[in-house]
């Protein structure tokens, strides 16, 4: 049998759980990292943004971990670690495409929007090719003398006293860990809510959406099939497809990722009413009968394979969940353990590292005190607000998605929000306690709340009952001003 007695195990060797392990060695404990699977391993969620490499940034130099800074930026990344794949990533590119039609780039623009988030290539963010930077960052764990077990499956987690045991196999070795603490880094396995039975739900969320996914091979040039159809790329802030490339068709969208190493990560997300489950039907299948439907992104998937490490496409049912706690006495997870919504905007990578500073800071301040349960329990509501804001972001965007210019607007909240967030950090103003994207800022919910009122209401009505768009953008004038104006 392997034993390990420590003060902090963490379930789950993703980048959050690699780095919870390497912050609470720093603070002295005595901990031990394990997983069900082997590094490398194909992961999805690969964009990181701004927020995330402040955040990132800030832990790094807050508690010395050694080695990890040039991954907050591509160019620093690309120099110090050249086996590492990334992408570079200049901000965030829409295009909307009608069914059955070439796409037409406009003279006004009025099919495309791109939004910076740095402004030059040096400065640029990354798509993290999740595989090398999540096995980069296990390594970096082990390197620093963290015991790791890979291949550990948990079969049992149960609480005596203040301590844990968390039993397993590895291999088919049996695995007894005591722990005073348990992190899950688990991701939608959600280890310690099942061992909890924490209840999950899934109905209480307003988006409601599915993926299909995959890496691919030889996937045609965004940039030069922009260019081909007559896009003049002149008065671009950025080469459009050195970003998070958005394709929005009929009740969905695509992402597109392009990574150093020829590999295109790319899905499509679904609006679940509009393009049901069906559990019977191949991903590949659905993949192409879609995709088929819009001609310049057939043409760019003409010759395309699937890369070696996924072989086919991976299909989900719905995407929504939300945990009714996400830490407690002598636990916590990650904020994607604690629910998820939708890969919509990218808000993924930046929000776990927000749930590790913030868990960090309650380690550093409250570890084997009195008041460390209390810092807990607020955490784990600041994490289901965070998700609630989330979702009500996301489905003012798809209720508006059939029309481009109300999508626009509509996904201005989220930009606003991510900038109040960057500008309140980088003033110091962002504390523990407080949520990702300003998510418990009661004027920013109430300006979200009213948006997705106002385009649930004109989905119910007919088309021309509903305002012009430069009147609704002018309407999300209204409610952004006074954000920007008083942050």
């Amino acid at each position: 049998m392997i034993q390990f007695d420590v003060d902090l195990a963490v379930i789950g060797s993703g980048f959050g759980g690699s780095l919870m392990a390497m912050i609470g060695q720093r603070m002295g404990f005595r901990t031990v990292l394990i997983d069900r699977a082997k590094h490398p391993r194909f992961t999805i969620g690969e964009s990181s943004t701004p927020i995330a490499n402040m955040v990132l940034r800030d832990l790094v130099q807050r508690y010395k971990l050694a080695g990890i800074e040039p991954l907050c930026q591509y160019a620093s990344a690309e120099q110090a670690y050249p086996d590492v794949t990334l992408g570079i990533k200049r901000g965030f590119s829409y295009f909307w495409h009608r069914t059955g039609e070439p796409f037409q780039p406009q003279a006004d623009r009025s099919n495309e929007w791109l939004v910076p988030g740095n402004p030059d290539d040096s400065t640029a963010d990354a798509h993290w090719l999740r595989r090398d930077v999540d096995q980069f960052l296990f390594k970096q764990a082990r390197a620093n003398a963290i015991a790791t077990m890979e291949n550990t499956d948990v079969t049992d987690v149960t609480r005596d006293g203040d301590r844990w045991c968390v039993a397993g196999y590895h291999s088919e070795e049996p695995v007894r860990i005591y722990a005073q603490f348990v992190l899950d880094a688990s991701g939608g396995t959600g280890v310690m809510l099942k061992a909890l039975e924490i209840p999950v739900s899934v109905d209480c969320m307003k988006t409601k959406t599915r993926t299909l996914y995959g890496h691919f091979t030889d996937v045609g040039n965004w940039f030069d099939a922009y260019q081909q159809a007559g896009g003049i790329v002149e008065g671009h802030p950025y080469r459009c497809d050195e970003a998070a490339v958005h394709h929005i068709i009929e009740g969905g969208w695509m992402w597109q990722l392009q990574f150093r190493n020829g590999v295109t990560s790319a899905g499509l997300v679904l609006d679940q009413d509009r393009h049901p489950y069906h559990p019977d039907r191949y991903p590949d299948e659905e993949w192409h009968l879609i995709v088929e439907r819009y001609p310049t992104l057939a043409q760019q998937f003409a010759g395309a394979r699937m890369h070696e490490e996924t072989f086919h496409l991976v299909g989900t049912d719905r995407l929504q969940r939300i945990a009714e706690r996400s830490a407690g006495a002598g636990w916590a997870s990650l904020p994607n353990v604690g629910g998820f919504v939708d890969p919509l905007h990218g808000t993924g990578i930046a929000q776990i590292l927000c749930g590790i500073e913030r868990l960090a800071a309650i380690w550093e301040h409250s570890w084997g005190r009195d008041d460390l349960e209390a810092q807990l329990d607020a955490y784990s509501r600041t994490v289901r607000t965070e998700i609630e804001f989330i979702d009500s972001l996301l489905h003012a965007c798809y209720l508006s998605m059939d029309d481009f210019s109300r999508f626009k607007s509509a996904s201005r909240l989220y930009f606003t929000a991510s900038s109040m967030y960057q500008r309140r950090f980088r003033q110091g103003r962002i504390q523990p306690e407080h949520a990702f994207l300003c998510a418990d800022d009661d004027l920013l919910q109430n300006a979200v709340t009213q948006v997705v009122d106002r385009l649930t209401e004109e989905a119910q009505s007919p088309p021309e009952q509903r305002a012009e768009a430069a009147e609704f953008d002018r309407w999300i004038d209204g409610l952004v001003e006074p954000l920007e104006k008083n942050d």
